[in-house]
């Protein structure tokens, strides 16, 4: 790709960020400003990711589909793993909080505008693709749970109200101190689903990007 169709990319983004504004479409917005900081990568993915994103429907971009078209974090390695991997957790909770006006209350822990108590956990895919294993405090109750996936394809959200899982929750794996939930997700068959011990899997896929719940 020359500079000249560097260029007219930029301005095709411009112009389709104010276009997205004027409808309110705040996720094609999120894409479309995630793109252009982008673009120090490959043009060809530019491209192909811009296409996807103008090509969805405002039916799709108000559900939360458009959210694989944003750019995906590869993992790093060497001995500041660690590190980068709280580092991007937080940035992606605190992505998510913007997007849909979260109140922090420190940590993982948020709050709706109507005064909903929410606790958000992030977790990358495992090397095979097709696991999650996220952590929560146990101490206090929350009105729901957001879980944050990223995957090869993109970030997979689930937003949970805890009276859904109420009866699953006794079951969940706990750590040693007995303060902490830990979250198994598998995706199988294009569906999740959260292991429970003595139990089984729970289908979650229903709770996929279910913005509604925080509204």
């Amino acid at each position: 790709m020359d500079g000249r169709a560097i260029v007219r990319l930029k301005q095709d983004m411009m112009d389709a960020i104010k276009t997205a504004a004027v409808s309110g479409e705040t996720l094609r917005i999120s894409a479309l400003a995630a793109l252009a900081e982008e673009m120090e990568g490959t043009t060809a993915k530019w491209q192909e990711r811009f296409r996807g994103i103008i090509a969805a429907t405002p039916e799709e971009a108000a559900s939360g589909i458009i959210t694989v078209l944003l750019p995906v974090s590869p993992p790093r390695q060497g001995s500041g793993r660690k590190t980068d991997r709280k580092l991007w957790g937080k940035k992606t909770r605190q992505s998510f909080a913007d997007l849909h006006q979260l109140i922090p209350r420190g940590g993982v822990e948020y709050s709706t505008q109507k005064g909903g108590r929410v606790a958000m956990a992030a977790a990358r895919e495992n090397q095979r693709g097709n696991r999650w294993f996220l952590g929560l405090s146990d101490k206090k109750e929350f009105s729901f749970l957001v879980l944050l996936c990223e995957a090869h394809d993109g970030l997979v959200d689930f937003v949970i109200p805890t009276p859904s899982i109420s009866n699953i929750w006794p079951r969940l794996s706990r750590s040693r101190s007995g303060t902490e939930i830990k979250l198994n997700i598998k995706r199988e068959n294009g569906k999740f689903f959260l292991l429970v011990p003595d139990y089984g899997p729970f289908d979650i896929t229903g709770f996929r990007s279910r913005y509604t719940f925080l509204n």
